[in-house]
């Protein structure tokens, strides 16, 4: 709930679904025990977000899509990861039977010049925002190399799949010509 369902970036919540009875009880017994409710401001800013998630997740979708789209065309983009493009590796198989769409949005590109003019890039963005979260109706951006995955060798995020230029975007609600214009000159500035 902290994430889309919330989606203003101001309430820390979680949630758990299940069809296992025997799940289920194990939630139930141990939310009785460490405790989950919700303080009431907080239960209302889950509640706030609840009210526009459809049109916040549909309007972040699209515009996550056509921005795929748009900068698989640009030059020093080497790889555009988004699940809805059919050059994704599990386009056919995955992304069709749990993401029948919309298609989320995130959003990856991986950017020729490695981790260095990925992060040039993304400290010359000016709509969306550096930081490692997701979900908001601010676009975020970051380099996992100094964020989510610092910890960790070059050869172990390329294990992970964590490749040199990454650069990943949560898609907000500033529109896609924003975004794009942002990215666009971004690139262009960091050589």
């Amino acid at each position: 709930m902290t994430k889309f369902l919330a989606g203003h970036s101001d309430v820390v919540a979680g949630a758990v679904s299940t069809n296992d009875p025997a799940l289920h009880e194990e939630i139930q017994r141990r939310i009785i025990t460490f405790g989950g409710c919700l303080d009431p401001h907080a239960a209302f800013l889950v509640w706030r977000g609840l009210k526009t998630f459809r049109v916040r997740l549909t309007d972040a979708c699209r515009t996550a899509e056509k921005l795929a789209d748009a900068m698989a065309q640009e030059v020093g983009v080497s790889q555009v990861i988004y699940p809805g493009r059919r050059d994704h590796p599990d386009a056919d198989d995955k992304v069709g039977r749990v993401m029948p769409g919309p298609h989320g949005a995130m959003l990856t590109l991986i950017l020729e010049g490695g981790d260095a003019r990925a992060l040039q890039v993304l400290r010359r963005l000016e709509v969306a925002i550096e930081a490692t979260s997701l979900g908001g109706v601010e676009s975020l951006a970051s380099v996992p190399f100094n964020s989510s995955h610092f910890n960790m060798t070059p050869q172990e995020r390329l294990d992970s799949g964590i490749l040199p230029g990454m650069l990943r975007l949560s898609i907000g609600l500033e529109g896609e010509q924003a975004l794009f214009d942002d990215l666009r000159r971004a690139l262009r500035a960091a050589v």
